[in-house]
């Protein structure tokens, strides 16, 4: 997958993955990412189901969360309860210090991600 940040929008090229395991990888790759790449010229772009690997396959194909490694662990939908909210609580804003904020909030959510695979 290929990524960039565009009027504050992480945008994302190539080919959704079709198998847990696969999407699982890339969407560890999208928060190592977005965690090394977000500055304050960039912002920190919002994230949601249009960017998500695991939301490719569970929750756009499916119609629900049921399934999705995330909500087997958290046993919420719509990741609830991982490191995802606290990097939505700072996204879309240029300022600085949020900017840092989203940054250490993408490497927890990297850590998590991570904790899923077997």
């Amino acid at each position: 997958m290929n990524y960039k940040i565009r009027d504050n929008e992480l945008i994302i090229t190539g080919k959704w993955p079709e198998t847990e395991r696969d999407a699982l990888k890339i969407s560890i790759e999208k928060w190592e990412w977005l965690a090394k790449n977000i500055t304050d010229y960039t912002g920190a772009p919002d994230v949601g189901i249009d960017e998500c690997a695991l939301c490719h396959i569970y929750l756009k194909e499916a119609g629900n969360c049921f399934g999705c490694p995330v909500q087997r662990k958290t046993r919420k939908h719509d990741c609830v309860g991982t490191p995802y909210f606290k990097y939505q609580s700072v996204s879309g804003d240029y300022n600085a210090n949020n900017v840092d904020k989203a940054i250490v909030a993408a490497a927890a959510e990297v850590k998590f991600l991570k904790s899923l695979v077997k």
